[in-house]
């Protein structure tokens, strides 16, 4: 899934990026509405461990950690993006986006909001009522986070907002579900076999997209009720394709464990770091001419199976410079985090 996942975001990258091309309808439009929900998913779901945050101790080695896996390494690749592009380094740490590297930040800040507060509300609550005032918690993160970008906020183009990313914070409730998934997995797994539910997130899924992607619905949703009825329903766009996609890759775990695209979705998975932080060097590769051929015919189909082919091509570069680069566990170390394991010295007579 993760692998699946990262195709999905470098895809996104290549049509804006790389082809700088913006059409009127595209598969890219569906895929967006749950690919960054989906990533934040699994990541909580992957976080997730029982207990893990019992101690204080375990709190701060657990961010020290993650501070080394994803801030460093996306320190280091932003100042490398300066100096390749001619970029401002003060502009960029300054944008909400921050070129791209925006992920691995807010990241961090998730396994911060819920190593913390695991700690602390696990003093005072436990099981099902700790995982009320979690999601809570999570609620007016993304309440706080809609806020941010709306036109009445009063911070809403400061400095502090760019530089930490307010509105970014909006998926930290895809974060806790994921982790909330992984702690009540056997019960999520009985909700997802029954045919009713699954009927009903596949059909949910269609109708919810259809209000999203038709521009007469959009327009309609966003004059009769507000933008953020809008916003509403693209978060549970988010939802929806969250369970959707799990699901679909659940039941077919075992088709995909004995085949070549299965084997493959799974390199990108466990190297999804090292593609997200290199990729963002290679799609500033001009290629709009493809764009334009795109834009002339204007097929989606045609544009799907085009940007894909250039997003595994764009991926399979980045993981030869990935192995490249970790061929030195110094450079491995520092510029994905990896974990260099003490060498074992062979007892002399």
């Amino acid at each position: 899934m993760r692998g699946f996942t990262m195709i999905l975001v470098v895809y996104n990258h290549v049509l804006g990026h790389t082809f700088g091309y913006e059409p009127a309808f595209s598969f890219n439009d569906i895929f967006i509405t749950f690919r960054m929900p989906l990533f934040f998913f699994l990541s909580g779901f992957l976080m997730y461990k029982a207990n893990r945050f019992s101690g204080g101790a375990g709190v701060l080695g657990f961010l020290a950690r993650k501070a080394q896996v994803q801030l460093l390494p996306t320190l280091i690749f932003t100042v490398a993006f300066c100096l390749i592009f001619r970029y401002s380094f003060g502009d960029l740490w300054f944008e909400k986006a921050k070129c791209g590297y925006w992920f691995t930040i807010t990241l961090f800040y998730y396994f911060c909001f819920y190593a913390i507060g695991d700690r602390i509300l696990g003093r005072f609550l436990h099981g099902k009522r700790k995982l009320c005032a979690g999601a809570l918690f999570a609620v007016l993160v993304y309440a706080f986070s809609k806020y941010s970008l709306s036109s009445s906020c009063p911070w809403a183009n400061s400095f502090l907002c760019g530089f930490v990313g307010y509105a970014n914070l909006q998926y930290f409730i895809f974060f806790f579900f994921g982790a909330a998934v992984k702690a009540y997995f056997d019960s999520f797994q009985r909700l997802l076999d029954n045919q009713a539910i699954s009927c009903a997130i596949v059909s949910s899924f269609v109708v919810v997209q259809l209000l999203l992607q038709l521009p007469q619905t959009r327009e309609w949703i966003i004059i009769v009720f507000s933008y953020s009825a809008y916003s509403l329903i693209k978060t549970l766009a988010g939802f929806l394709g969250i369970l959707l996609v799990f699901s679909y890759f659940r039941r077919n775990e075992r088709h995909y464990d004995h085949s070549r695209i299965g084997a493959g979705l799974q390199t990108i998975g466990v190297r999804t770091l090292d593609i997200y932080l290199i990729h963002l060097l290679l799609i500033r590769t001009d290629l709009t001419f493809i764009g334009d051929f795109l834009a002339a015919h204007a097929n989606p189909l045609l544009e799907f199976f085009v940007a894909t082919a250039v997003s595994v091509i764009l991926i399979l570069i980045s993981l030869v410079i990935s192995n490249i680069l970790r061929s030195s566990d110094i450079l491995a170390k520092l510029l994905f985090g990896k974990v260099i394991q003490p060498t074992e010295k062979t007892p002399t007579n």
